[in-house]
């Protein structure tokens, strides 16, 4: 078998790319569901929200660029960043919508295993910042609350994905990342629920389809799920039903769904 060329080769093979960028439109759900205390009415509403946004992604293996060979040739940079547009959130029970400002990046290093045939295994290290937080302005100067807490997550996520040819024109792809949150933000504040255990993960899988020798068209499916586990020092953790002595609210899970598209240039 002609083994396959990443560098000015007649085959796509993201896999095995010396560099890599990309961009292109996402669009996802997220969802922040509450756990309470058996018997507890006064739910904090769920939070749903749905939006598009933009995404630009890229990797670098330097030393395999330099011509390096050997152990460093697997080291490789990566860094990614996808923006939602247009995103706001009804207030319950009026006709006012505040503005959302979601974003989630990532800059980490990666470590590449060529298996053979193009089929490739990356070990990698992120720190990884992913917030949401509404502008409250707008709400404040019209006594409006919104009874949805704001988020602001900071992780170490190690992970591992893999590249693994299909066709000569298709291959699979797919990343799984444990998310080690060192900060959860606001929600983590007294005023809201207060201290909490977190922690998560996200991953995605999907293919790449080549369409030409070096650009290729990435579609894949991406999930991530946050779990907090609030301590039961925070006022709405406490006090929803005006009683301090127990606590209404155990915990959030913050989870989002979503596809991504974009289109990438591999060298």
């Amino acid at each position: 078998m002609r083994k396959r060329k990443s560098r000015r080769g007649e085959t796509y093979a993201p896999g095995q790319a010396l560099a890599r960028a990309a961009a292109g439109a996402s669009v996802a759900q997220r969802k922040l569901i509450y756990d309470t205390r058996s018997g507890f009415t006064q739910v904090p509403p769920r939070v749903v929200t749905t939006a598009g946004g933009g995404r630009i992604d890229g990797e670098l293996y330097p030393f395999a660029l330099a011509g390096t060979s050997g152990r460093l040739a697997g080291l490789g940079l990566a860094a990614s960043y996808d923006k939602t547009f247009g995103l706001s959130i009804k207030i319950p029970n009026t006709s006012v919508s505040a503005p959302i400002d979601q974003s989630h990046y990532a800059l980490g290093a990666r470590y590449r295993f060529d298996l053979g045939s193009a089929s490739t295994v990356k070990l990698g290290l992120d720190y990884l910042r992913r917030h949401y937080l509404a502008d409250r302005d707008k709400l404040t100067s019209m006594a409006i609350t919104l009874d949805a807490p704001d988020v602001d997550y900071t992780a170490i996520a190690p992970g591992v994905s893999a590249h693994v040819p299909i066709t000569p024109t298709i291959t699979a792809v797919a990343s799984v990342d444990a998310m080690l949150v060192l900060e959860a933000g606001p929600i983590q504040r007294t005023p809201s629920y207060g201290p909490a255990t977190v922690y998560g993960l996200e991953g995605y899988a999907g293919v790449d389809v080549a369409l030409t020798a070096q650009i290729g068209l990435r579609v894949a499916v991406e999930y991530s799920r946050i779990s907090l586990s609030f301590k039961g020092k925070g006022e709405m953790s406490t006090t929803r039903d005006n009683d301090v002595t127990t606590q209404d609210v155990n915990g959030a899970t913050d989870r989002s769904i979503g596809v991504a598209a974009t289109i990438g240039l591999v060298y």
